[in-house]
């Protein structure tokens, strides 16, 4: 929870000015929704920088089972801070960005095509209406969300791993491994809780997001 706004802040933040900036230059001027992909990468490759070590944390807790099960796996992490340090302890730094691949495959191409649904459906000249910010937030989400679904497997499988005792020796191994055992619906696994939650999260995030921006820039005015 904690971390979430955070990485909606750096988000929103470096896109915004990385748009002002692109659409500033006058050889860029004449293709917005260009501009408008290529500052989503920048700032999905922004938040990935911290999304990572949070995104570690959160799934190496969720499925922790909550006893000692005489496995390699039996570290028990009393919290999100004491999974952090233990991490780092055992792995370094570099434990701490495990599946950083997987994630910056995920988000840096698919938080450009997120800004590009969004400014399709709900830019224009009715872009602070509501009701387009609602559906154009929630289908943007749900568009975007099923589009990553595979990557997202394979990174949380990744994150998951056990870091004593590791089983994929990094992204090619998991999806090889993951497809050789399982075929290919493994990667689209938990598709329908996905997108349902992806229409609601997404909605309600544009909609925060455009109220907040209206209102902060209407206190400087």
């Amino acid at each position: 929870m904690l971390s979430n706004g955070v990485n909606t802040c750096i988000f929103f933040g470096i896109y915004g000015n990385s748009l002002r900036y692109l659409e500033s230059r006058g050889e860029l001027k004449q293709h917005h929704l260009s501009c408008v992909f290529l500052a989503g990468c920048i700032g999905g490759a922004a938040q990935v920088t911290v999304t990572a070590p949070n995104d570690l944390v959160k799934t190496q807790l969720q499925v922790q089972t909550g006893r000692d099960t005489g496995s390699v796996r039996a570290i028990q992490y009393r919290g999100p801070v004491h999974c952090m340090r233990s991490i780092y302890r055992h792995e370094g730094f570099r434990g701490c960005y495990r599946g950083v691949v997987a994630l910056m495959w995920r988000d840096i191409p698919s938080f450009g095509v997120y800004m590009v649904i969004y400014e399709a459906i709900a830019g224009g000249e009715n872009k602070d209406s509501a009701v387009r910010v609602i559906i154009g937030g929630g289908v943007t989400g749900v568009v975007t969300w099923a589009l990553v679904l595979p990557i997202d497997v394979v990174k949380s499988r990744i994150q998951a791993d056990c870091t004593v005792n590791p089983r994929y020796r990094g992204l090619v191994d998991c999806i090889r491994q993951s497809y050789r055992e399982e075929g290919s619906t493994v990667f689209v696994r938990g598709f329908w809780t996905l997108v349902t939650r992806a229409f609601y999260v997404n909605a309600v995030t544009f909609v925060a997001y455009s109220y907040t921006l209206r209102v902060l820039q209407g206190s400087r005015q």
